[in-house]
């Protein structure tokens, strides 16, 4: 659609506002602008250029970008908007129906004299031109919603739909079997959850005991005492070391006994001792030692 030139819009007018560029911009872009400049906008709603280009953007716009428009202009903005289905084959279709309608009322009531009157010769006429009238609105209707440029439309607006309802379809299935790979996800974490609690009441029970263990073992080993070197000492010594520590003393004896330099060993001297020196002992081991017997 084209415009007239408005005497308004005069570049370089004073006290004017630089026109933008809307072509390309939404509708809302145009209003805004116009809004801060106090200009009014009028918008022409043309088809789009092509089926893929989008609605609600301006096409074509008068005055052009660049130019001044004082306060109180008006903009000429055509935007893309598709007619409904309704605007393009609805009103045609009831109009027809309409129409039809008529005719048979018509036809109706031409019968409705013959009967009553008997008389066929210009109800002949008549019917036969209702009946040329309806077939010219049949041929109208058919027309509408099946021939021509608006018949290929229904069919790919048709086709679209199917394509559109299939979409949907496989959507609806790939969503399906997505929530029951989340609920299967959420089972397994569950399971995994109740593993990983079981694994930590477990580690903690057995912290626990190696505690206890620890705690024993340091108790014994407390309580552990080398047997000492007795060899070569006095009998009593001995005696005094297994009372201080609850152990119990077995004493041999042996008639004589000389050191490796040949002297007399005294009486009472440990020549042998069981456990040997260094041996681990505890409360309630037995000794045993090897005296020299008194001469």
């Amino acid at each position: 659609m084209g415009y007239d030139p408005i005497d308004t819009y005069v570049p370089g007018a004073r006290g004017g506002a630089q026109v933008p560029q809307l072509v390309g911009q939404r509708v809302e872009a145009a209003r805004a602008y116009a809004a801060s400049a106090d200009w009014t906008v009028h918008v022409n709603d043309v088809p789009p250029a092509t089926k893929d280009q989008p609605e609600g953007f301006v096409l074509r716009q008068v005055p052009a970008a660049g130019s001044v428009a004082p306060a109180g202009s008006v903009l000429l903005v055509d935007v893309a908007r598709r007619r409904s289905f309704d605007e393009q084959y609805g009103k045609p279709l009831l109009a027809g129906v309409a129409a039809a309608l008529a005719v048979v009322a018509v036809v109706f009531a031409v019968l409705w004299t013959s009967a009553r009157s008997g008389d066929d010769g210009s109800d002949a006429d008549a019917l036969a031109a209702a009946d040329a009238r309806i077939a010219e609105l049949e041929a109208q209707v058919a027309e509408l919603a099946g021939d021509g440029d608006q018949g290929a439309m229904i069919v790919e607006l048709q086709a679209q739909l199917d394509d559109v309802t299939a979409r949907l379809a496989t959507a609806e299935t790939q969503v399906t079997e997505l929530t029951a790979q989340l609920e299967q996800a959420g089972a397994d974490a569950q399971a995994v959850a109740a593993e990983r609690d079981a694994l930590v009441v477990e580690r903690d029970l057995l912290v626990q005991q190696v505690a206890e263990l620890e705690a024993e073992l340091g108790g014994i080993t407390e309580a552990v005492i080398a047997a000492p070197d007795w060899i070569g000492q006095q009998q009593v010594a001995v005696e005094e070391f297994v009372r201080q520590q609850s152990m119990e003393l077995v004493v041999q004896t042996v008639d004589g006994a000389e050191t490796e330099a040949g002297d007399p060993v005294p009486a009472g001297t440990v020549v042998v001792q069981l456990p040997e020196a260094g041996t681990p002992l505890v409360e309630g081991s037995v000794v045993v030692i090897t005296v020299v017997a008194p001469a």
